[in-house]
């Protein structure tokens, strides 16, 4: 961000700065959810196998 609190990088677009615009799991029953997240990718998320 500089002074006026502009991004001064955003490749997709979004109106989410880079720096804090990360993909993450957003599948709230699953052990790594990010409830905030702008960029959801499921292919992160790690799921709970139980016992065995």
């Amino acid at each position: 961000m500089n002074c006026n609190n502009e991004c001064l990088s955003d490749t997709d677009n979004d109106g989410i700065c880079d720096q804090v615009d990360i993909e993450s799991c957003g599948d709230e029953l699953e052990l790594n959810y990010v409830p905030y997240s702008y960029q959801i990718n499921n292919d992160l998320c790690v799921y709970n196998q139980g016992c065995t």
